[in-house]
């Protein structure tokens, strides 16, 4: 089982690779389509490695449980930095703070705190509905 695990967590660095060459090449003016088809090769190769982990726990609970203990501290320490972000670019760009702090940085801001981005749309839909790849979470 673990060399299998190693395999397809292999076939997931690969993807998510593919999917960062895409975005690479996209900012260098470079056309590199075919590292598209990343992205529904490692939503599936993850979906099946969260399966294979589920069913090595003794309830849902505990593997939810131990999944938001590994995935939640580093969400919300890449939101503040993303948040700081967000400021020193409005600054940047020109932005007065109350214009930073009703825009993209208001309490709206909160909604990726607690992962509801999909059920309270954003009110600049330039953004879409989320802020950059949150929309996986």
């Amino acid at each position: 089982m673990k060399q299998q695990s190693f395999n397809l967590n292999f076939i997931r660095i690969f993807a998510a690779w593919m999917v960062l060459s895409v975005h690479i090449a996209g900012m260098s003016g470079i056309d590199f389509g075919v590292g598209a088809k990343g992205v529904p090769l490692f939503f599936i190769m993850s979906g099946y490695l969260a399966f294979c982990s589920l069913e090595r726990n003794s309830s849902p609970a505990e593997y939810y449980k131990k999944r938001a203990v590994r995935i939640l501290p580093i969400y919300w320490f890449c939101l503040i930095l993303l948040y700081c972000e967000d400021i020193v670019l409005g600054l940047l760009n020109g932005l007065s703070v109350q214009e930073i702090f009703t825009g993209q940085c208001s309490p709206r801001f909160l909604r990726y705190v607690f992962g509801l981005q999909c059920f309270l749309p954003s009110d600049n839909w330039d953004i879409w509905n989320n802020h950059g790849a949150l929309w996986t979470m």
